[in-house]
């Protein structure tokens, strides 16, 4: 039995494609993954300078607490080996004042932050008096607790 062509007409043969288009796509969301993952760190996180930032605003918030007799917010701001310390003075009243006194507010200028791993130092001038200092903080079940005895890790640094 002799072999009968096919009813349809052959077919050519298919042309190989090219991959640049791919290629090309490729490159594109890629980029765009990275550049979004570089924004959502800088939006989310703040990026590299929101841990100064928050120290900068913890220190700030000290200070407004010690200087309106604020003891609760004091007492929550520091450490808790201090915190401890404080509590076992006879002068210190754990309740405090019923109401903090915000007109013996007085400026504080934060001058610059170091952070060591788990340790910060915010250095600060104020004006009235004039007064020139810093406060030390540990980082403490993940928030920035103010804590003096941290200080000896920056004794290599001039105050």
């Amino acid at each position: 039995m002799p072999y009968a062509p096919p009813p349809w007409p052959p077919t050519e043969p298919a042309v190989k494609k090219s991959r640049t288009g791919w290629l090309i796509a490729s490159v594109v969301v890629v980029t765009f993954l990275v550049a979004g993952g570089v924004l959502a760190y800088f939006t989310l996180l703040g990026g590299p300078k929101s841990t100064e930032r928050e120290i900068s605003s913890r220190a700030a918030s000290f200070a407004e607490a010690v200087d309106t007799d604020d003891q609760r917010k004091v007492l929550d701001m520091m450490c808790a080996e201090e915190a401890d310390e404080l509590l076992e003075l006879d002068t210190w009243d754990p309740l405090g004042p019923q109401s903090p006194d915000p007109s013996r507010k007085k400026p504080i200028t934060i001058t610059g932050v170091t952070v060591r791993g788990d340790v910060a130092q915010a250095e600060f001038t104020r004006t009235d008096p004039p007064l020139e200092g810093a406060l030390y903080f540990l980082k403490e079940d993940g928030a920035w607790k103010v804590c003096d005895s941290v200080s000896k890790q920056f004794d290599d640094e001039p105050n």
